[in-house]
């Protein structure tokens, strides 16, 4: 990854190499996205589960 924006700020770079560069960034760029919606859903789902024991621990009004 490190190399690939090597590359990408050399402006002595080939157009092949940037060309790879580019597509091995956008791959890790799409790869990072899609692992950042999983951990939003996971956020989610770990907000739920904690209001729901939260909700089960309060005793109930009296009454």
């Amino acid at each position: 990854m490190l190399e690939s924006l090597d590359v990408l700020a050399d402006p002595a770079s080939d157009a092949g190499r940037e060309r790879a560069a580019r597509e091995h960034v956008g791959q890790v760029y799409a790869d990072a996205e899609h692992r950042l919606a999983d951990l939003r859903r996971t956020t989610v789902r770990a907000e739920e589960l904690t209001a729901s024991l939260r909700e089960a621990m309060t005793p109930p009004p009296p009454g």
